[in-house]
């Protein structure tokens, strides 16, 4: 029997408020482009393009950080 093996990835991270991890993403690799969101508490850190609006936006439906995430618009900082 073949197990089955995953690829994970290894994504930067850093230490939130409430003491779980904030997961970092970031748009085609501009470093000034990044959100950090930690899927415990809730909790955004973002710069760039991420304007105090579009967190907003994110926070009222989450959906769309979701889409943005399943469309590889932002990618896991590595």
């Amino acid at each position: 029997m073949r197990r089955r093996t995953t690829r994970r990835l290894r994504t930067q991270k850093r230490e939130c408020e409430c003491g779980k991890w904030q997961y970092g993403y970031e748009t085609d690799k501009t470093e000034s482009s990044r959100i950090y969101i930690c899927f415990s508490c809730g909790k955004f850190e973002a710069s760039g393009v991420f304007t105090d609006n579009m967190v907003q936006t994110f926070l009222e439906e989450p959906r769309i950080l979701m889409h943005l995430m399943k469309t590889d618009f932002i990618k896991p900082i590595r």
